[in-house]
């Protein structure tokens, strides 16, 4: 395995998915999941008719789809601390006067 590269070792039992993350040749998280029989099915073919590995799947949806999930969390919390007034609020006129934007 490259250095620096983030592994992750899919174990399957029935519906029950077990990912074993190993970086540097070391497991630092072992993460177990309950899929759905028909995303489980869709998962298995996927694997098939590509010759990856599942985990190589799960390992892309959680890596893509954690951008996503801040992106809409952080920004959720954000604006409950904006609703709750504590959190500064800057005027689009105030940042381009910082900015020196209008010359």
């Amino acid at each position: 395995m490259p250095s620096g590269c983030v592994c992750i070792v899919l174990h399957v039992f029935n519906v029950m998915h077990s990912l074993q993350i190993i970086h540097k040749g070391v497991s630092i998280m072992t993460v177990s999941i309950r899929l759905d029989p028909e995303i489980e099915l869709r998962l298995d073919q996927l694997a098939a008719q590509t010759g990856r590995a599942k985990s190589y799947y799960l390992r892309e949806l959680i890596e893509g789809g954690l951008d996503d999930l801040e992106d809409f969390y952080l920004a959720d919390a954000t604006m409950e601390r904006v609703r709750k007034g504590q959190e500064k609020i800057v005027s689009n006129a105030q940042v381009r006067k910082e900015l020196d934007l209008d010359r």
